[in-house]
């Protein structure tokens, strides 16, 4: 009788150093996804982006027309050898979500983001995803996240101020996680861990201010690369936009931290 081996491989590391790995959603979560727009599928358009489909279930999918960003499927420049999104500031170009869906949450609503994103460092206020306007009201004020990549910050704040920042470098890569108190009116202090060269990081370097934690932004649209409130535009490459509705727990941090 004759003998058979049998191997089966779900992820092949090779000699050189890359890895194939297949991820049908982030850290293995398929449902409960406010938002999950990545560059490696979706997307129609290569000079100009004229649609980027929302991979949860809100499809709430990004639309385009000129001016908007280009899609980069092949050079040297990739993430990881994945596609991306190339958005250029001078240009004002940017991409609108259909759906009145609020993916950067309203009043006391937990978020958590995951951007793949290289900004540009000639560009000072980079906006990665944007929504609302400068109201002076709690009613349609405006919540964003973007980079203040002249001080190598990560900002996620309303125009009434809540914000949380720590600063990082080139070689310090780190996820950052804050919270907004549902009694109070300033941001809570988080540790943020990274990674340098493989050892954990910690850092917990925050500004705080006050806002109204009442503040809704759901009746307008969001928008990939652009602050509505604003003419902060993203300047550099967007490979991938997830948001969970909660505060992720340690375990699925650490899964996306490898998985992203």
């Amino acid at each position: 009788m004759k003998s058979f081996l049998v191997l089966c491989f779900t992820s092949v590391l090779i000699c050189s150093g890359y890895s194939v790995v297949w991820a049908q959603s982030p850290a293995g979560i398929s449902t409960n996804l406010n938002l999950w727009l990545k560059a490696n599928t979706g997307v129609t358009g290569t000079t100009t982006v004229t649609n980027w489909i929302d991979n949860s279930t809100q499809t709430n999918n990004a639309t385009g027309s000129a001016p908007a960003p280009s899609y980069i499927t092949t050079g040297t420049t990739l993430f990881n050898y994945n596609s991306d999104l190339q958005f250029t500031a001078a240009s004002s170009q940017m991409l609108s979500l259909t759906a009145a869906k609020n993916p950067l949450g309203s009043g006391t609503q937990a978020r958590t983001f995951y951007t793949v994103t290289f900004p540009s460092s000639a560009i000072d206020k980079n906006t990665v995803i944007g929504q609302g306007t400068n109201a002076t009201g709690t009613t349609n004020q405006g919540r964003h996240l973007r980079y203040i990549t002249n001080t190598n910050r990560l900002i996620v704040d309303t125009d009434g101020r809540v914000r949380g920042s720590a600063s990082a470098t080139n070689s310090r890569p780190f996820i950052a996680t804050f919270s907004v108190a549902a009694s109070e009116t300033q941001a809570l202090s988080a540790s943020t861990f990274g990674a340098i060269n493989g050892v954990t990081t910690s850092i917990t370097s925050y500004s705080n201010g006050s806002a109204n934690s009442s503040i809704n932004t759901a009746s307008t649209l969001a928008q990939i690369g652009h602050r509505p409130a604003e003419t902060n535009y993203f300047d550099g490459r967007i490979a991938e936009i997830i948001s969970y509705p909660g505060i992720q727990q340690h375990n699925a941090n650490k899964w996306n931290r490898i998985l992203l």
